[in-house]
């Protein structure tokens, strides 16, 4: 509490007159971190190009986890400990989201204007991908020394 009250400028007594407790703070934290982890995949145009869609949503994913590495790791290990907090979240908000653009997804195969592939799947792998560079950054920056953002070739 001392330490969300010095990085917020306010007194504790001042935290906890806007919270009731730190169960609530961490609600509050989980809350908007869902919204800004949601924000790249609501923004996916259904009308769009579609690898170009996609494309732009991997490259906003890894500059999230590269910008947000801490929000990252709290948002993954609430997953890995099976997300008793975020329920709520992940069923109103991601799991229609999420119904959406996989249907999105698999509309554009059928129309052949992107390859064969399982949506959710796709998304998953994305996720894991790109969550992999913040739960591992340890590792990212021995192997790569500094991680960069560099946009695919088109040879």
């Amino acid at each position: 509490m001392d330490q969300i009250a010095e990085t917020a400028g306010l007194s504790k007594p001042n935290i906890l007159y806007c919270f009731n407790g730190k169960e609530d703070i961490h609600m509050t934290l989980l809350s908007q971190l869902m919204e800004t982890w949601l924000d790249p995949l609501v923004e996916m145009d259904p009308d769009g190009n579609p690898l170009e869609e996609i494309l732009t949503y991997v490259r906003r994913k890894l500059d999230m986890t590269r910008e947000l590495t801490g929000e990252s790791r709290l948002f993954a290990n609430g997953i890995l400990q099976g997300a008793p907090r975020m329920q709520p979240h992940l069923v109103s908000d991601l799991k229609p989201l999420m119904e959406d653009k996989c249907a999105v997804i698999a509309r554009r195969v059928e129309l052949g204007e992107l390859d064969r592939v399982e949506p959710w799947h796709l998304m998953f792998s994305i996720w894991a991908t790109t969550r992999h560079y913040s739960a591992v950054e340890a590792q990212g920056t021995c192997f790569c020394r500094k991680l960069t953002r560099t946009a695919p070739s088109d040879s």
